[in-house]
């Protein structure tokens, strides 16, 4: 469905030391003004803070939008580029695959209907293969990636983000949250969005998260929480888990794993079809990096088990600012150095996309005998997906923006 909800209006930025860090202001940096102007003052029910998720196989689309004060209707117009009829609803109807689709939302209130500038996004073609991207750790200052991220967009189907937006979504009652989701609406508009939740989203009780992203698919997978979900799409089975819970002791245990398992039961009995589990969430399990969140016993010895058990492929995190990925390993041991029929895991830790710490360096002298590569600049991973392939490139993005070079390249396979 559409979504809605109020926020503040806009706060008046000053430059200060640290911009964008939690509970500072953020204002125009080289990597944010590359073109659109995100900062700009909106018409009190001008649709802004446009962004997207879809259901199972792309199925269908949900668009969600923000706007200053309260309306009375909301209209999603959405279109095939190849087409000039025009379809008006809060929600999509099942989509034509592979096909390119154009659409506007609007906003009714006082009998002014305002209308948001036009977006694009395609469906699933009818090729089994394709591309998903995956980010985290993002903020509106130091967003070093967001540029090439828009970019190539269209060469995706959908982004995976590990957590971490804005550097607080909450900060100023809400207004840098504000001000994050129209820097990131060039890309959150025209890719559909599947994320987790992160450590820089729990104020509040997970409010201005929950709020802002509750079109992501969690009804669809049998859960009551949108920090709990899943998709099916193609040949991969995409597992979204909040780690935060762990660290929250108000917080319910029971729910999320219990959910976890009954997810992953049925993930199996699917994996015919289905044959890539990809698990996401926030926090790692093993890193080598030089961050206390690179060791936490509570997480690993919960979790671990559970992903061995049902045969997950890999685990995807963010929280520490670099990237690194592991070869298969279980119980804090190397497995193998093959990523064919892998017995076990491996991990990825991506969170490098550009926020406001910089990032994070590497623990000193030879990394440990389980990780395969790391890499402590920015960056942005992209998954090609088949039914017998998982082939992974971890591209560079230079301190000035542009493209750089490709890091990490592994093809993972399964051939029983």
């Amino acid at each position: 469905m559409l979504a809605l909800y109020l926020l503040g209006c806009c706060w008046l930025l000053t430059v200060t030391a640290q911009l964008g860090l939690p509970g500072m202001p953020v204002v125009p940096d080289r990597y944010n003004s590359y073109g659109f102007p995100w900062n700009r003052t909106y018409l009190p029910t001008e649709p802004q803070q446009i962004h997207l998720s879809i259901t199972a196989q792309g199925e269908s689309a949900k668009i969600q939008f923000a706007t200053h004060q309260p309306i009375q209707t909301a209209f999603l117009k959405y279109w095939s580029k190849d087409s000039s009829i025009l379809l008006n609803t809060s929600h999509t109807q099942s989509l034509t695959p592979d096909t390119g689709y154009r659409y506007q939302v609007g906003s009714v209130a006082n009998s002014l209907t305002l209308w948001s500038a036009e977006f694009e996004f395609h469906t699933p073609s009818s090729q089994d293969d394709f591309k998903f991207l995956a980010i985290g750790d993002l903020g509106v200052n130091n967003a070093v990636t967001m540029e090439q991220l828009v970019k190539r967009a269209s060469h995706y189907d959908f982004f995976a983000l590990t957590g971490d937006q804005a550097y607080d979504l909450s900060d100023f009652d809400g207004t840098k949250g504000d001000q994050y989701m129209n820097f990131v609406q060039p890309l959150f508009a025209s890719l559909p969005y599947l994320g987790v939740v992160g450590n820089h989203e729990t104020a509040f009780n997970y409010s201005h998260y929950k709020n802002r992203f509750n079109i992501v698919p969690y009804q669809e997978s049998n859960s009551i929480d949108p920090l709990f979900y899943s998709i099916s799409y193609k040949s991969l089975h995409l597992i979204s888990f909040s780690s935060e819970f762990y660290f929250d002791p108000n917080a319910q245990t029971k729910y999320p794993l219990d959910w976890l398992e009954a997810d992953l039961d049925l993930a199996n009995r699917r994996r015919h079809l289905q044959p890539w589990i990809v698990f996401m969430t926030h926090r790692p399990l093993y890193c080598s990096g030089n961050s206390s969140s690179c060791h936490m016993p509570s997480v690993l010895s919960s979790l671990e088990p559970i992903l061995l058990k049902h045969k997950v492929d890999i685990y995807m995190s963010g929280h520490v600012h670099n990237y690194e990925r592991t070869y298969p390993m279980y119980n804090s041991s190397l497995q193998t150095k093959s990523y064919e029929n892998a017995p076990t895991f491996f991990q990825l830790v991506i969170g490098n996309a550009g926020q406001p710490e910089g990032p994070s360096d590497f623990l000193p002298g030879d990394p440990p005998p389980w990780s395969a590569n790391r890499f402590s600049g920015y960056g942005f991973t992209e998954f090609k997906v088949s039914l017998s392939e998982l082939e992974l490139t971890h591209l560079s993005v230079n301190t000035d923006g542009s493209l750089g070079k490709i890091v990490d390249h592994v093809v993972v396979s399964k051939t029983k």
